[in-house]
């Protein structure tokens, strides 16, 4: 299955032909009602832009997409915006491109080009990554034991919640791909004698290619 992507926090591309200039705006959205208020809000902030054309892509148990002109020519400005996402796989976010107009028509092919790059430069600009289902594990510790596993418990997490009492209290949260790892090991280091406890799951975002 291809991966999929994407941000958690406001991007901006800007390109200019001709005196027209596009600004994009990418930014994260879970619904399509919050998508349309973050570019109804655009609009009331930029009065004097004469179009706000978009795209997002949201998925939760399915995929949801859609494209706006915004009255720009059928297929000039929505398709290229959506098609820069779907090009990065970026999920649950979406670009709004409004334009300035500098008194030249662009002709299709211009209006393409300039919606796609303004969207390109937007995502271009942006930390791209994953949410990633982080699994939370609690467990307790006398104090001569927890002084051989936090070396190893801080690889995991850097910073684990402790509460320190008779005994070391031990709450921290481990990536997908390191569970089975981390249970191994605490099994090892302590000869079988800890069971760690699951507990929530927290979303985090972590930026592609990262740890």
């Amino acid at each position: 299955m291809t991966e999929e992507y994407t941000v958690n926090q406001i991007s901006e591309g800007y390109y200019e032909d001709r005196k027209s200039e596009f600004y994009g705006v990418l930014t994260p959205t879970s619904t399509p009602d919050e998508f349309k208020e973050f570019t109804d809000s655009l609009r009331k902030e930029h009065r004097e832009m004469c179009h706000f054309c978009s795209a997002f892509r949201i998925r939760n148990q399915i995929l949801t997409e859609k494209a706006s002109d915004d009255g720009e020519p059928s297929g000039t400005a929505g398709k290229p915006i959506l098609g820069a996402l779907q090009r990065k796989n970026l999920m649950n976010c979406g670009i709004v491109v409004y334009r300035k107009f500098g008194g030249t028509k662009l002709g299709t092919g211009g209006l393409v080009k300039a919606y796609g790059t303004a969207a390109r430069l937007a995502i271009e600009s942006a930390k791209i990554g994953q949410i990633i289902d982080m699994q939370g594990f609690s467990f307790s510790v006398d104090y001569s034991l927890w002084s051989k596993l936090e070396k190893e418990i801080r690889n995991y997490d850097s910073n684990p919640f402790l509460d320190y009492s008779d005994s070391v209290g031990i709450s921290l949260f481990v990536t997908p791909d390191h569970i089975d790892q981390f249970l191994s090991s605490l099994k090892e280091m302590t000869a079988g004698k800890i069971t760690p406890q699951k507990t929530e799951i927290k979303p985090v975002f972590r930026l592609a290619g990262g740890k």
